[in-house]
């Protein structure tokens, strides 16, 4: 049908109506059956021009058509004829022909609603609806009630469409009046939209509008008590699922509910409820200039409150859960003002910092890592375990009311389900931040068992992948398997429209790859991570995709640390046309997009970075409120793995950045787990500085935050009874203020005394030495933990919580690492021989505590296998190695307990953090011991060893070659021989090669002696070898006989070349270190030249570990030697640069080089001074042919560059 046919048909209606209305008229008032035929006929001809007029409009456009006014009219004369019909009809056909209005009516709107004609659609709704509010419609059962909803829904979208908010705002209330009897159970639809409306009147700034609510609007009513309180408890719901910052509205609300439901009413449990919405919008909301409480003494008195109310069966479940909501938020109120006064002290922090900035010296070669150090770190430790368990309580006794309520299945009788399931996420996402992983897995299980109930299946597949997230931080795999199993097969139920599918199927795919990693199932692992990194849907601009990309990268990270054995070159690149090449860049990718999150959803003093755009305060709306605790949990997580990976690498002033900056995180939000853990690593970041005492005192801090008794201060005195009395009113906007233009405040409490943040705790020990023992001569006794001296089964806070006792045990490993460092090399050895079994007895454990929360004490299950701490055995046994390496005769003991490391790194997983490296040094050290044990059957003499596995005898030095061996060097480390590498190759690519057949003619090839460890051997094809023998105690060797000199006089078939060194002095010394002096000459081909004789020490024959490091550091700067022209690698300032050498300047070193041997000749013992005269004389003439030759190499380079 054409417009015209449907004007056609809308006049033929109008004259059929009309007729039909003057046959009603003429029936008689007892002819019941004759009007019901003639209003049938009404019926058809109007349901006939509905449809036709329906079908006609679909597709076209009818705006700015002529006979739209026309239609229009028509169409409200149609409703209102149906509506007159409806007067009369008997009750048994009065529901079925409301029926047919409300379709027709309906339908007629729609037709100008759809073509975006809204006044039309509107004015066609309009007499329906206020019929239908005189009519009580909603009463009639046959008729659903979402039929009847359709027309008052498309009335107030209608008036949103024009922007009559006030009339949609009426419409709405038109709409709850017309519900009648029937509003508690159907008002969710309404004053859904009424929220919606109210959102948009803020929006467009109309303050008026937003600040009203269905208390004002529902005034002329005269609804009763009970349903006012109903309707106002529905309007704050509907708030809060509106993703906008609807504090403004909620407030008001609750001011109009704490009104009515006042203490004196009786409403206490009403009461206590609003006063814990109270506290979720003062959380977040400042309203100082209407209220004179607190979200705390909100929340606090709302338990007060609960308690009052009279128990029984009907209500036990509502007031277990209200009571559990209250506990819950005073949990977080009392964490968002810590957090919020933590901003504030760093803040001001800050601000006195500029004004009192210290000037380092130019030359300061700590400048950068000073840089990073914040005077007022330290300040903020306020906390320690105690005052973690008594901020806890209320978390805890919030998690006993839910297991108490959710003990048996079935939906429990609650205000709102889906509130307590979201509570339920809170409740678990804070213990996760607080490190409490058991805790955490035990609250996703209940929202399993509640959404499971509820048959949401969506959100019981995501409390599973929650906690086969935690299984798999626990290194728990066996058991991450089974509860990914279980969240696949109910992702299979699952709606797959819904928006949070696709994410929820991408975290699974995810998750099975990190188990085949673990499994050592790296290609199939490595395919679904691909997979899930090339899906388009983990490029989506959102908060949560944002997330699982994170995630995607902590795991891509997981792989590309695997070693070169489990992970190959052809899988690797798979990666690396990904863009990732290095674990490093993909977790500090991955810890960027969790600053992100941060930065978007909380803004920068969180951080306390600087940022160029305005600061973003955060809006508790949505998931915002879980996503925050959620996402500072990860942060905190994906920096502990960042810091240990940047120390492992050796990046050390990156870790010590991101560690501080974790650090102050985890203080500002009290988080002690976290705060320590941190802590420990700081240390150990300290200790590969070799800042033995920064990394004592960070150990200190710790311990201080694990076993201190200090009691401090509350923050905020518990108030008695508050009467709490809000008064509506637009809320006062929160200005940022400026750390740096505003000077500090001086404290409230300053004139009473200091507040001592930090006290150092005294063991009853001490106290008692204190009194018989002069300060002054007593030493400092280092604390200690006591964990070790605890019983396997002890009960205490320490032993019986997992994180703790990590925590305890990896402190406990580090402050042995610092002992075996500052040379007590007993103490730490005993310290790490009693962590490793204790790690042992702890996964044991845990591991029976895991399965007992798991499974409900099922013994017929098998323990898990809890590795946990896997990588902190690793540590140890590594630690043992190094040790074993640095000592001069390895200890029998060690032997089996390398042996023992060596079987437990078999049977770790490969994915564990350097294990290669760790394998590598237990490997190093059992081979080292192996050589010691074979020298001892050949005289201690290490050349013996490998004398028959040689494939040639090098030749011997000419007796007229004298050698002078270098000063000697211990293993302090095993850093100096690849530095010395490093620098040779560095330096290789500087040689001169057009003038290599001069120098060759200059200089004769050394012919090593068999006796030298870095005896060069003389294949034309190949490098040749470095032989590296583990140092020994200085000793002067014994001299051996040599092969004539005319052996060393034939030229070798490889040609030598000299390398010109022009480096500078290393950067990382201020000035040059003094060279010492050579106590005496003894043969060996490692010529020694100092540039000066400022050092009058004689070195002695052993050294102590700080000369020992000094010497190292010495080598590790010196520019790498040259197979012709041999320096020492103790020589500084006088070393052969050739571009530097001068024939004035080589003859003064000569002339007096020769005078210092003499003078120590005089000073040896007459019956060997003939003996070394005799060498001095040859090292003399050595010497001189030495710098004859540099003198040529110099006039070759001079040659070389005027060329």
């Amino acid at each position: 049908f054409s417009w015209e046919d449907v004007l056609g048909l809308c006049a033929f209606t109008e004259g059929h109506c009309r007729v039909l209305h003057q046959l009603l008229e003429r029936v008689p008032s007892d002819g019941v059956k004759q009007k019901l035929m003639v209003k049938q006929l009404l019926y058809r001809s109007l349901q006939l021009f509905t449809s036709v007029a329906y079908d006609a409009f679909q597709c076209a456009q009818a705006a700015g058509w002529p006979g739209l006014e026309r239609l229009t009219a028509g169409c409200r004369r149609s409703v209102a004829w149906m509506l007159e019909a409806l007067e009369g009809l008997p009750e048994s056909k009065r529901a079925k022909y409301l029926d047919f209005t409300v379709s027709c009516t309906f339908k007629l709107a729609y037709l100008f609603y759809n073509q975006n004609l809204h006044e039309e659609a509107s004015s066609v709704c309009e007499l329906f609806c206020k019929r239908l509010e005189t009519a009580d419609a909603y009463a009639c059962p046959e008729i659903p009630a979402e039929r009847l909803h359709k027309c008052f829904r498309l009335q107030v979208e209608s008036h949103r469409k024009l922007g009559q908010l006030e009339r949609a705002l009426a419409c709405v209330v038109q709409w709850l009046a017309a519900l009648r009897g029937r509003i508690g159970e159907l008002l969710a639809e309404p004053i859904s939209l009424w929220a919606r409306v109210k959102t948009d009147a803020a929006k467009q700034g109309a303050e008026e509008l937003r600040l009203r609510t269905l208390k004002e609007g529902l005034e002329g009513h005269s609804l009763d008590v009970e349903t006012l309180v109903t309707v106002l408890f529905a309007e704050l719901k509907a708030y809060k699922t509106i993703r906008a910052d609807t504090g403004q509205e909620r407030y008001n609300v609750l001011c109009d509910l704490l009104e009515i439901c006042s203490e004196e009413s009786g409403r206490l449990h009403e009461r206590a409820i609003g006063l814990t919405e109270l506290a979720q919008v003062l959380c977040y909301h400042s309203y100082a200039q209407q209220t004179d409480c607190s979200s705390l003494d909100s929340v606090r008195e709302a338990l007060r409150l609960l308690e009052l109310v009279p128990r029984s069966a009907q209500n036990r479940d509502r007031l277990l859960d209200d009571q559990a909501q209250a506990l819950l938020w005073l949990y977080i109120c009392t964490l968002e003002s810590k957090l919020e006064k933590s901003i504030e002290r760093v803040q001001s922090a800050k601000a006195q910092g500029l004004k009192n900035l210290d000037d380092f010296e130019p030359n300061d070669l700590n400048y950068e890592g000073r840089l990073l150090e914040d005077r007022f770190l330290y300040d903020g430790i306020s906390f320690n375990l105690a005052t973690e368990t008594a901020l806890s309580k209320s978390l805890d006794d919030a998690f006993a009311l839910w297991k108490q309520l959710l003990a048996t299945p079935g939906v429990p009788a609650v205000r709102s389900p889906e509130q307590t399931v979201a509570s339920l996420q809170l409740l678990a996402a804070l213990y996760k931040l607080t490190a409490k992983p058991l805790q955490a897995m035990e609250s996703y299980l209940l929202v399993r068992a509640l959404c499971s109930a509820l048959g949401d299946s969506l959100g019981t597949a995501g409390a599973l992948c929650q906690v086969t997230k935690l299984l798999f931080q626990l290194e728990c795999p066996s058991y991450a398997q089974l509860f990914l199993e279980e969240t696949e097969s109910c992702l299979q139920k699952a709606d797959s429209s819904d928006d949070s599918y696709l994410l929820l199927q991408q975290t699974c795919l995810l998750l099975r790859s990190q188990l085949c990693c673990v499994n050592r199932r790296i290609e199939e692992g490595l395919t679904l991570l691909l997979g899930v990194l090339q899906n388009p849907a983990l490029q989506k601009i959102t908060k949560v995709w944002y997330l699982l990309r994170a995630h995607v990268l902590q795991l891509v990270t997981v792989y590309l640390s695997l070693p070169p054995a489990c992970l190959s070159l052809e899988l690797r690149q798979c990666i690396f046309v990904q863009g990732w090449k290095t674990p490093e860049t993909a977790l500090a990718e991955a810890h960027k997009l969790f600053r992100s999150i941060i930065l978007l959803l909380m803004g920068s003093d969180v951080l306390g970075c600087q940022t160029t755009a305005s600061d973003v305060q955060f809006v508790d709306y949505g998931d915002n409120l879980l996503l925050k605790w959620q996402v500072l949990a990860d942060m905190l997580a994906c920096s502990e793995h960042l810091v240990a990976l940047l120390s492992r690498l050796k990046v050390v002033c990156n870790a010590k950045a991101f560690c501080l900056e974790a650090v102050k995180l985890a203080l500002k939000l009290q988080a002690i787990r976290w705060c320590t853990s941190f802590l420990v690593l700081k240390a150990q970041l300290e200790l590969q500085q070799s800042e033995l005492e920064l990394s004592h005192f960070d150990l200190q801090q710790a311990l201080f935050l694990l076993e201190s008794d200090t009691e401090f201060r509350a923050s905020e005195k518990l108030k008695g009874q508050t009467k709490i009395l809000p008064r509506k009113g637009k809320r006062e906007g929160k200005k940022p203020q400026d750390p740096v233009s505003e000077p500090p405040r001086e404290e409230e409490g300053f004139l009473k005394g200091p507040a001592l943040e930090f006290v150092a705790t005294v063991s009853g020990l001490e106290k008692a030495d204190a009194l018989t023992a002069s300060p002054e001569l007593k030493p400092k006794r280092r604390k200690r933990l006591a964990f070790l001296t605890h019983a396997a089964a002890c009960p205490c806070c320490l032993c019986s919580d997992l994180a703790l006792s990590a925590l305890c045990l990896r402190w406990l490993l580090s402050c042995a690492q610092g002992e075996l460092a500052a040379g007590c090399v007993a103490e730490g050895l005993d310290l790490i021989r009693a962590v490793l079994p204790r790690c042992a007895t702890v996964a044991t454990r845990f591991a029976a505590v895991l399965r007992d929360k798991l499974w409900g004490g099922s013994v017929g299950r098998d323990l898990p296998a809890l590795e946990l701490l896997d990588d902190l055995v690793v540590s140890g046994y590594a630690t043992l190695a190094l040790q074993n390496l640095a000592s001069p005769r390895p200890a029998e003991e060690l032997q089996e307990e390398l042996q023992t490391g060596l079987t437990f790194l078999v049977s770790c997983r490969p994915h564990l953090p350097s294990l290669g490296v760790s394998r590598a040094s237990l490997l190093l050290a059992k081979a080292m011991a192996a050589i010691f044990h074979l020298a001892s059957k050949h005289g201690d003499s290490l050349d013996g060893v490998f004398a028959g596995s040689w494939t040639c005898q090098l030749p011997m030095l000419p007796p007229a070659e004298p050698e002078v061996v270098a000063a000697p060097l211990t293993l302090k480390t095993a850093k100096a021989q690849p530095q010395r590498r490093k620098n040779k190759t560095a330096l290789a690519p500087a040689v001169p090669k057009p003038r290599v057949k001069k120098s060759q003619r200059a200089k004769p090839l050394a012919v090593p002696n068999t006796n030298d460890v870095f005896a060069l051997g003389d294949s034309d094809n190949e490098v040749p070898p470095i032989v590296i023998r583990p140092v020994t105690v200085p000793c002067t060797p014994h001299q051996k006989a040599c092969r004539p000199a005319k052996a060393c006089a034939a030229p070798g078939p490889r040609t030598p070349f000299t390398i010109f060194s022009e480096s500078s002095p290393p950067a990382g010394k201020s000035r040059l270190l003094r060279a010492p002096k050579v106590s005496g000459r003894v043969k060996s081909r490692l010529k020694v030249t100092f540039s000066d004789d400022s050092d009058m020490e004689d070195p002695k024959a052993g050294l102590t570990p700080a000369a020992t490091r000094k010497t190292s550091c010495a080598r590790k700067a010196l520019p790498p030697k040259s197979a012709g022209s041999q320096t020492s690698s103790l020589g500084f300032g006088g070393q052969s640069s050739g571009a530097q050498t001068r024939r004035g300047r080589l003859g003064a070193c000569r002339a007096g080089a020769a005078e210092e041997k003499r003078e120590r000749v005089t000073r040896r013992a007459p019956s060997k001074r003939v003996e070394e005269e005799r060498e001095l004389l040859r090292a003399i003439k050595e010497e001189e042919k030495v710098e004859e030759e540099l003198e040529i190499s110099f006039e070759v380079l001079q040659v070389s560059k005027e060329e």
